[in-house]
Parts: structure tokens; sequence; C-alpha cells
């Protein structure tokens, strides 16, 4: 016999959107997606396919803080020009660059710039990096808070994306997932990644940076 899982959206006392999935009973977050594809790309100087780090900080901050619209664009290639050195106007990742030397390049693809940032534009929240946080342990960070997780080849892309584990279904044993992307599982041909499922055993190839650990941005 078949059976379905339905998700609908409705409104909790906080007016956040949040699941519920009536198979089981369970209550799911739901964070308000942005897709990278169509961002602003700062007249070709910077392409929206590269994107998808301050796409997924973008939709995190607006969770913890609704005055931050995750649909808007425009706020978002603002968050962007703070965190990346090569376009617009100084900001948060000229001042990070002073104090860590090392980093070079695309400013807004380094864990330290983002980690900054996202806690600048949060400062009533303790936004952690852990570069080597065990993979297993992630369930108990969901429980609390999305997190900002790298992935390595996911859905056929030849290096490094990031994607926002919005919360996870211990009866499906899957993240709900926004992939600013698009779905991996389609190989990024379904351009659509909201609040999308992706199996944990699935993911963790994608998501092992070495001894079963994976680098993380989360609030606590």
């Amino acid at each position: 016999m078949l059976s379905w899982t339905y998700y609908v959206t409705i409104y909790n006392s906080n007016d956040l959107f949040i699941y519920r999935n009536f198979q089981c009973g369970t209550i799911m977050r739901k964070v308000i997606y942005n897709s990278q594809r169509n961002n602003y790309d700062f007249s070709g100087s910077f392409s929206a396919w590269s994107q998808c780090f301050s796409t997924c900080a973008w939709m995190f901050i607006s969770y913890f803080d609704n005055s931050y619209d995750a649909l808007d664009d425009n706020e978002l290639s603002k968050y962007f020009d703070e965190v990346e050195a090569t376009v617009g106007q100084p900001g948060i990742a000229e001042k990070v660059i002073l104090k860590c030397k090392w980093i070079t390049g695309k400013t807004s693809l380094w864990w330290a710039v983002q980690q900054t940032a996202i806690q600048q534009y949060l400062p009533h929240k303790y936004i952690r990096f852990d570069a080597e946080h065990n993979i297993d342990m992630i369930l108990d960070i969901i429980k609390h808070s999305p997190i900002i997780i790298g992935t390595n080849k996911i859905g056929g892309v030849p290096d490094g994306h990031i994607i926002l584990l919005v919360d996870y279904d211990g009866d499906s044993k899957s993240f709900l997932v926004n992939d600013p992307f698009g779905n991996a599982r389609s190989n990024y041909r379904d351009y659509n990644g909201d609040s999308i499922l992706y199996n944990f055993d699935w993911l963790r190839k994608f998501i092992n940076y070495g001894n079963n650990t994976c680098r993380i941005i989360y609030g606590t």
C-alpha cells in the first residue's frame, strides 16, 4: 500500500511559517527560500552562480530576524556587498581581511567572513563556525537552529557548494533543505530547491570533509 506525506504551510504563534507533516504529526520549521540563480551579478563582475554561501546566509539571517526579508534580492545584494571585497563599497569583508591576512580572492567564499557578517547582522545570537564538526552530531544542532553546511560535488557540481539544512525528519531520516541552486537529487535539472528532502545517508558523502566531519555555521 502506498502512503504519502503532505506538507502545507501554516502559521505558529509567532507568525513564522512552519510545516506540519500530517502523516507523522511532527512540526517542521520553515525558512523562507531564496534562489541564487537570479541574484544581482554586479554588472557581470560576480556571477550569481557563485553566490550560494551568501544566499544561504541571507536565508539564515531572515529566519532569526524577520525584519530582514529573505525574498528581497536588493537587500541580499547589499549583504553580498558587505561580504565580497571585489565588488561595491568597503564593508565587513574588508575589516575581516585586515585581521585575517590569509584570506584572499573571493572573500564571500570564506567561512570567517560569513560568520563575522552573520554575527553582525544578528547581534542577539551567538553565531558559531565549526570547521571539523562530527557529522552525526548535527542532529543535535538542527533541533535548535538551521545549519549552513558545506558540500563537495553534490548534484554533479564540480566543486564546493553551500546549502541550508532547515530541519530533520526522523521518519524518513532526511533533512529538510533549502538548496539555493535547486534540487541536487535531480543533478540540478530541477531549479526548485525550496524545502526539499535530502536523505541523511545520501547526503553524508557530500558533506564529509574527512574523518566524518563537516563544516557548519549555526546559531546558539
